[in-house]
């Protein structure tokens, strides 16, 4: 039943779980995820704060703090998100959700060193994925650290899904070459990131005019 589709009945079923246990751990964070992904942030808030104010154990707390990270981050409420994030690592060092949701927040404010550190820790950790390697070559990118920014480009390259729309780290791994006078490397990404995503007029438009293209 948990799935997205069957989140608005999972909530029913829940609540009425609640009923019978009102501090029913798994109805309540259960309730919490429901919300989230039917994007109604303040529900799931008020079922989070519910774990954390109430007698629980230091695991479901950390884990209630770090889906009310992602709700505040989706709010937009970043340094409340960070503090949330924050929280769930004081009860896990190596929680590794938490370093890559605070990761993403720093990098949202700007603190690219912040972030850089942050999903550093997440990739030490023992997690690989396009996602934070693209975060890294993001980060390493707007901090014009763009040598860094290509390996990490690279690295999200290389684990990306087939299902991944990767345009923009060939887009953004050209950029970066491009900065660093790498130009006929540059517009081999660039063309690239135009053919994967022809609609893309930014895509087009930046390719013919850096590479002599009428």
């Amino acid at each position: 039943m948990f799935g997205y589709k069957y989140y608005k009945s999972a909530i029913a079923n829940y609540k009425k779980a609640l009923t019978l246990d009102p501090n029913y751990f798994k109805a309540i964070y259960s309730l919490g995820i429901s919300f989230y992904y039917l994007e109604k942030y303040d529900e799931s808030i008020f079922y989070l704060k519910k774990i954390i104010s109430g007698n629980f154990e230091n695991p479901e707390k950390r884990y209630a703090y770090q889906l009310l990270g992602d709700n505040l981050y989706r709010k937009k409420n970043y340094e409340p998100s960070i503090e949330a994030y924050t929280n769930a690592i004081k009860l896990e060092v190596d929680f590794p959700k938490a370093y890559l949701g605070r990761g993403r927040t720093y990098f949202k404010l700007e603190d690219y060193d912040s972030a850089e550190k942050d999903f550093l820790k997440y990739t030490n950790l023992g997690n690989r994925n396009w996602l934070v390697y693209q975060l890294l070559g993001e980060t390493y990118f707007y901090n014009k650290k763009y040598q860094q920014s290509i390996v990490y480009y690279d690295l999200a390259i290389k684990y990306a899904d087939k299902n991944i729309d990767n345009s923009i780290t060939y887009f953004y791994r050209g950029f970066s070459k491009k900065n660093l006078n790498k130009i006929s490397a540059a517009c081999q990404d660039f063309e690239t990131a135009s053919k994967l995503a022809p609609d893309n007029k930014k895509f087009e438009k930046f390719y013919k005019g850096n590479c002599n293209l009428k």
